[in-house]
């Protein structure tokens, strides 16, 4: 009862706080973190932005020390430490049945996927689009407007439609 409690002052109040950028900003970011701790399993020192969906809450993991910015939509998704994550991004957790020509796709249903897992330190651009259960291992950098279908490698930088690997990140020194 409490999470729904919780997952109610988030969605009437905290979603729709302004911008952690603005005056009081980090109170706002605050609220909705509370909210969020108490609705899913959630981690420290995040910034959660306004309008962040996380759907019921019920596939949902948020690691510590992530910034996760405005119109993000999480849905059954893991995601690890030090995570960032650009606006307008959705991570897409189920998948529409298509089998049948006979019915409508609407009417066919869906099913619910393997979640989508975020390692740790990853930077994901804005308006991204993570299919259903992929794998971004960490370090990784995927790039603004890319939609990821495969599993991206740790510290490989991923760009495009499809996204496709472009370069490595080389080890500092």
């Amino acid at each position: 009862m409490k999470r729904l409690v919780f997952l109610f002052l988030y969605y009437a109040v905290g979603k729709n706080l302004p911008l952690g950028f603005y005056p009081m900003g980090g109170f706002f970011c605050a609220f909705r973190s509370v909210c969020l701790r108490h609705a899913i399993p959630f981690g420290t020192n995040n910034r959660v932005q306004r309008d962040v969906s996380i759907a019921d809450g019920t596939n949902v993991q948020i690691g510590s020390n992530c910034q996760i910015n405005q119109g993000v939509r999480l849905n059954n998704v893991r995601i690890g430490d030090d995570v960032l994550i650009g606006a307008d991004t959705l991570f897409l957790g189920n998948r529409h049945h298509t089998e049948r020509t006979d019915i409508p796709m609407g009417q066919q249903g869906s099913e619910v996927c393997q979640p989508a897992q975020v390692d740790n330190d990853v930077w994901i651009g804005t308006r991204c689009i993570i299919m259903p259960a992929v794998r971004l291992h960490t370090g990784c950098i995927i790039g603004a407007g890319a939609v990821v279908t495969k599993d991206c490698e740790a510290f490989g930088v991923y760009a495009g439609v499809p996204a496709r690997k472009i370069k490595t990140r080389e080890p500092s020194s």
